[in-house]
């Protein structure tokens, strides 16, 4: 079964979310800007992991199936491989030290958890990719948060649930844009179908 360990390296967030607390008295615009900044959608929602006992509704993040070629991806040595025969026809490879960006998606309460599908993809001794949230702060702070670990065996399976919205300031309805990173530490890996769980949808 894929797993997700969670580990200590979340940075710089606990004091960034306690800067904020303390600052949000202080500047309602500021907030108020920033819960205008994006609307989350639930346009194409769909029950994508329910074969896997996962009932939510899920939407595609932006160019999360690779069918455009990872379009609006930060895709570094990555790259899109369209011959795939798992749970879509593209996903993209990953070499191991490599990392890869989503394009920009907008989170706020309502968008709590994201997963995705992941595989082995060459010989190695073992497996696994940092997952980290990328967003900035009202106040301009580019924010890096890892929210766990994912693993990746030798047939496609999907990874375990990823936080979203608890690691953003989403109080009053605040909503941010937002990007995933994958970095891989371990030996070259696949992943596909990227998708954002919107809790109004399930």
């Amino acid at each position: 079964m894929p797993y997700l360990i969670r580990r200590p390296r979340v940075r710089r967030f606990a004091c960034a979310a306690a800067g904020a607390l303390a600052l949000s008295a202080a500047v309602p615009a500021v907030a108020a800007a920033a819960t205008a900044n994006c609307s989350v959608t639930t346009a194409g929602a769909m029950q994508a992991f329910s074969q896997f006992g996962d009932p939510s509704w899920y939407t595609l993040a932006p160019g999360g199936d690779f069918s455009t070629g990872g379009a609006g991806w930060s895709l570094g040595g990555a790259t899109v491989d369209n011959s795939q025969g798992g749970p879509a026809p593209h996903a993209l490879t990953i070499p191991p030290g490599q990392s890869v960006t989503s394009a920009p998606f907008c989170v706020s309460s309502q968008t709590p958890t994201f997963r995705f599908y992941a595989r082995q993809h060459g010989p190695a001794w073992w497996y696994g990719m940092l997952v980290n949230v990328i967003w900035t702060s009202p106040w301009g702070q580019q924010e890096d948060v890892t929210t766990g670990w994912a693993g990746a065996g030798n047939q496609w399976t999907p990874t375990g649930i990823f936080n979203l919205a608890a690691l953003l300031p989403t109080w009053n309805g605040a909503s941010y844009m937002v990007q995933i990173q994958f970095v891989n530490e371990g030996g070259p890996v696949q992943i596909a179908d990227l998708y954002v769980d919107p809790y109004t949808r399930g």
